[in-house]
């Protein structure tokens, strides 16, 4: 597996773990890497975030990785809430949530 399908698998792995975050040690374990290998894919995905100009980016907190959107961003998120608020959800949206 290379590089580029590390970071891709790290991705998915960081964002399905959503709120609770990913720690480091689940990580290494379950891509079976060792700790050098693990922290230089989080930089490596980190300076992807930031030099890429995408609306998230990777940050780590208290030795979990989370993907979240960039402070730069927040008044369309606000704006986001604000309408999100005055929409109704489709049944579809509402099994998801459910989920």
């Amino acid at each position: 597996m290379d590089i580029k399908d590390m970071k891709a698998i790290m991705e998915g792995l960081i964002f399905a773990a959503g709120d609770e975050g990913l720690d480091r040690k689940q990580l290494q374990n379950i891509l079976n890497l060792d700790k050098d290998m693990a922290a230089y894919l989080i930089n490596e995905l980190k300076s992807d975030y930031e030099l890429s100009k995408r609306g998230m980016m990777l940050v780590e907190m208290k030795q979990r990785l989370f993907l979240t959107t960039k402070p730069e961003h927040n008044h369309y998120l606000e704006k986001l809430k604000e309408t999100a608020v005055q929409s109704k959800l489709s049944q579809a949206s509402l099994e998801v949530l459910s989920i």
